[in-house]
């Protein structure tokens, strides 16, 4: 995330309230990642709110909660960043403090700063290894390092659809959450009693290649792409 800046300053609250009884700090959050809707699992449907949901609170730490905004409150116009166009607020944040809070604040200097929270979850989409060269004309399964002892864990099937007509690709039955730097475990080895380990460790989906896979019933399945040439 970056861009982060005051959309409404106390100055101009106080000016628009004349008194001092609650301000409201509004910050809009933008982000020029093309692929952010891909791996978040939006509590709600986007452009949302996060804020605090009311006034003074002893927490030194408040987890923000997200809201719907109102249509009307919502951004019609389009900036441009670096090359990539996006609406004026992928989310805006609204923080809301109450008098006395301030007051305590600027009284006592040596206060810790209490920190505000979101939490954004990561969407969960299934994961297809493509595998051209020597690779593809072996028996292959992909072993889950992660699983427990006596489980499977996560399991890859064969795909019918491959990047080349010599090619071979296998896909997770499950979705597993998209993250920059996933910590999933898969190791690649022959098929058969032997398992002899062809990739130690396989590397991981990134966020930078998502495409589709046609699912059983045909409808279209987001997949996240990793190509393995060897």
């Amino acid at each position: 995330m970056q861009d982060l800046h005051v959309a409404d300053t106390r100055d101009a609250v106080l000016a628009r309230n004349a008194e001092d009884k609650a301000l409201c700090f509004s910050y809009e959050v933008r982000c020029d990642d093309p692929q952010l809707s891909f791996y978040t699992d939006w509590p709600i449907t986007p452009p949302l709110c996060f804020s605090n949901e009311g006034l003074a609170q002893d927490a030194a730490l408040v987890k923000l909660q997200a809201s719907a905004i109102p249509t009307s409150s919502r951004p019609e116009t389009v900036r441009r960043h670096e090359g990539f166009q996006f609406k004026a607020a992928q989310f805006s944040i609204n923080i809301f403090l109450s008098e006395a809070e301030v007051l305590n604040q600027a009284v006592q200097k040596d206060r810790i700063s209490r920190c505000y929270a979101i939490h954004l979850k990561s969407k969960t989409i299934r994961w297809k290894y493509f595998f051209t060269g020597s690779l593809a004309r072996k028996k292959m399964q992909i072993v889950d390092l992660d699983a427990n002892e006596g489980q499977t864990g996560i399991v890859f099937e064969a795909s019918t659809q491959t990047a080349t007509d010599s090619g071979f690709a296998l896909i997770s039955q499950t979705a597993i959450p998209m993250q920059y730097r996933p910590v999933q475990q898969f190791q690649l080895r022959e098929a058969g009693m032997a398992g002899k380990v062809l990739i130690k460790r396989l590397p991981n989906a990134s966020v930078n290649k998502i495409g589709k896979e046609r699912g059983p019933d045909g409808q279209n399945l987001l997949v996240a792409e990793i190509y393995i040439h060897q």
